[in-house]
This record gives structure tokens, sequence and C-alpha cells, in this order.
């Protein structure tokens, strides 16, 4: 887009970043941006450069490619914005269909990303539409144990009755232990779910590079394929027989003592960072050198 062109028509955001007609209309209708019609028209509107740019980010395109054609199939893999809570929702409620399972109402989801730069659901974007998403809630042990054991105290009970506040979250924060609950992992098709667990570890890497001290990563299976993924990715089933059945069995998975395809990045990464900030740690502990005040 260049800097004179300070608005838009609808057929000129869909030829230039090829978005198709109807994802664009019901982008814009989600997000709530009201266009500018020309005087006396009921069609035609036009819209400004800040909203084509909230358009595009909710859609996954990179401002970086901002003004060139988008490859038509491009996957996107982004972090979840408020407004992509309803079309999660809607994804998972299509997905758990068959098992007659349900999936996190989209009021709660929307609380957990709202929050100030929240980093608990990640999307794959496809054409303009969410084809799979994870979410991963950071929380302090004793709140994850509360979840495992189906605790009336849990946070999930308690927020059908109150707000999510900032508080009741542990934060990914550098040498800082944490808990991770895989809250939901959801993908339209087989071949899409094996990209977002692709990505599940290309997040663990990047939590790794910021030295995030990831203690365990916990899940509650309630299906037969949920068990499944469960194990292959190398979580273990929790001994926890007053609440474990077919539909509610707890995981949990040590991810800094069990190293395989989906955790080797990250704990390289934890390892590096540590040494780094070792490294540093006795460069300021060093004694000044008499060339240190030349």
């Amino acid at each position: 887009m260049s800097e004179k062109a300070e608005f838009l028509t609808s057929r000129e955001i869909r030829e230039t970043y090829n978005i198709p007609k109807s994802t664009l209309h019901s982008k814009i209708a989600t997000l709530g941006i009201k266009g500018a019609l020309p005087p006396g028209k009921q069609r035609g509107a036009s819209f400004s450069r800040e909203d084509v740019e909230r358009i595009l980010e909710s859609l996954g395109i990179s401002k970086a490619t901002k003004g060139t054609r988008q490859p038509k199939n491009q996957v996107v893999f982004r972090p979840a914005y408020p407004e992509d809570a309803q079309e999660m929702h809607e994804l998972g409620e299509r997905v758990m269909k068959a098992s007659g399972e349900h999936t996190a109402p989209a009021k709660i989801l929307l609380q957990f990303l709202s929050l100030p730069g929240s980093e608990i659901g990640h999307v794959l974007v496809k054409n303009g539409r969410i084809i799979g998403y994870f979410t991963f809630v950071p929380l302090t042990h004793d709140k994850v144990m509360q979840i495992m054991r189906k605790e009336e105290s849990n946070l999930f009970n308690q927020l059908r009755t109150r707000s999510l506040l900032p508080e009741d979250l542990a934060q990914f924060e550098p040498d800082e232990p944490v808990d991770i609950f895989v809250w939901e992992v959801i993908a339209d098709q087989k071949i899409t779910g094996r990209h977002l667990l692709g990505y599940m570890g290309n997040f663990l890497h990047m939590l790794g590079k910021r030295g995030v001290n990831i203690d365990g990563v916990y899940a509650v299976a309630t299906t037969p394929s949920g068990r499944g993924l469960c194990q292959r990715i190398g979580m273990n089933r929790m001994g926890l027989p007053e609440v474990s059945r077919p539909d509610w069995t707890p995981f949990e998975w040590k991810i800094q003592e069990n190293k395989n395809w989906l955790t080797k990045n990250y704990i390289q990464a934890v390892k590096s960072y540590k040494k780094r900030q070792q490294r540093m740690k006795q460069g300021a502990d060093a004694p000044a050198s008499a060339s240190d005040d030349i």
C-alpha cells in the first residue's frame, strides 16, 4: 500500500492481498470496522490504512509483505487475537462434534486472549481462515493440580461465575519456574494437526531462548484421540486414580527431563540461555584490571 493510498476499496483490498470476498466481509464484520461510503451511496465503501492493517494482521498477513500479493494456500502461524475467539470456538465445535465433546466457550476464550501481551493462544491461518489452534495456559503448580484433580476451586470452574484476572495466571518470564496447562489442541484434519505440533515445538523453542523455565506440561485427555496424542508426544499418565476415567485422563510431561523431537530445541535453548547468563554474571563479578580504568 503506497503512502498516498489513504483509503482502499473492498475490491482493491481483495485483489492486492488475494483475500476471498466472503473472508474479507466476515473479518470486517468481526472487527466491527465501518467503511466510508461515497456521498449518497449504499455501496462502494473504502477503508483507511489503519483499518486495512487491522484486517491484514487479523488474517495473519505479515506487515513485512504488505503491498504484495499473498500466495494462495499460504499457511501462517501467529498469536491468536481477541477477535479470533469466536472462529476458534466454531472450529473446535466442528472438530469435536464426532466425539460428542465441546470446546471452550468463546466468551471464556476471549478473556484469555484479551489479557495484555497474551501468548496463550496461537492459530494456523490459511486463506484467511483459522484451520488449527492451540492454547497453552501458564500456571503455578498448585493451580495446575487443582485442574488435574477436578477440584471445585480450579480456575476454569471459577471463570463460570467471574472474570479472568491477570493475577490468576503465571507469566512466561525468564528463570521463573512455570507449568503449562495444554488447554486445547484443535486441527481441521490430520495433516494440519501434524503441522500444528511442529509449531508447538517452535513456540516452546522460543520460550527456551527467552529463558522461560518450564517445569511441567499438563493436559487432560477426554477422548481416545486425545489420549493417543498425549502419548505420542511423550506425556505420561498421572497416578490420580480418584479422578482418572475414560473421559478424564490427566497427563504430565517433565519436558526438561524427556528429550524428544518436540522438546530437544527447547532444552538446548534453555541450556544456552543459562550459559549466557552465567558468562555475563562472571564478567560482572570479575575484578577490574588496570586497563579497565584507562
